[in-house]
């Protein structure tokens, strides 16, 4: 794979997230060598950032002092951001595996892909894949969201079956990779959206802008 020279973030919104940074946090460091990371609280009150600072000094943390929810807790800081090529958007309940970033650049940098999710894995039963997300998002005729990888609440057996990098309708909020242009240009997240359903939307007008939306089949993380 050939080497792309391009400048990623990881942000982490946290709100009281404390058991999952001491879980997780590590493990992102470890295996995200490309990346800085950046923890934005949204005002936690269980120590979680005190830790984060004693605990993992290089980590970038940026304290709100309310709890802005998802949307406007991550747009008050990538809507500021000019210095990086690509944002990752990642829960506090997420481990990586070995060389994930790598295969989603690689898609990301092709012409008119502007947000890339890996595959999504459930970290209790890690043969299954997850309900947030899956192998990527669609939405039905009557505008319900489903992932495949997913039916209803049962989650299917990783067999091999999405294999292939696969143009989607929508990334799960829980990982996903946006070029940081297409990021502000949507001007980010729509914040009537407290939590839940943004990562749908910011893909559907992405799509406005005729940009795709893929699954990455090479990336794979757990999902708590």
């Amino acid at each position: 794979m050939e080497k792309i020279n391009k400048k990623i973030g990881i942000f982490i919104l946290n709100y009281n997230g404390l058991k999952w940074i001491k879980k997780n946090l590590h493990n992102i460091i470890l295996n995200s060598p490309q990346a800085t990371i950046t923890i934005i609280d949204n005002n936690s009150h269980d120590s979680s950032i005190e830790y984060v600072k004693s605990t993992f000094p290089s980590v970038n943390i940026v304290e709100h002092r309310k709890n802005y929810g998802f949307a406007k807790g991550y747009n008050k800081v990538l809507l500021k951001n000019v210095d990086l090529d690509y944002f990752v958007i990642m829960n506090n309940d997420i481990m990586v595996t070995k060389n994930w970033i790598n295969p989603i650049l690689d898609l990301i940098t092709k012409q008119n892909i502007g947000i890339v999710q890996p595959k999504i894995m459930n970290s209790q039963q890690r043969e299954y894949f997850d309900y947030a997300g899956g192998a990527g998002g669609f939405i039905d005729i009557l505008g319900i969201p489903f992932c495949k990888g997913r039916i209803m609440n049962n989650m299917e057996k990783d067999s091999g079956q999405y294999q292939k990098n696969t143009n989607i309708f929508w990334a799960s909020g829980c990982c996903f990779m946006i070029d940081r242009f297409l990021f502000q240009d949507l001007n980010g997240f729509d914040e009537d959206f407290f939590m839940h359903q943004e990562e749908i939307d910011l893909c559907w007008r992405a799509q406005s802008l005729n940009k795709e939306i893929y699954y990455c089949a090479e990336s794979t993380i757990y999902h708590h």
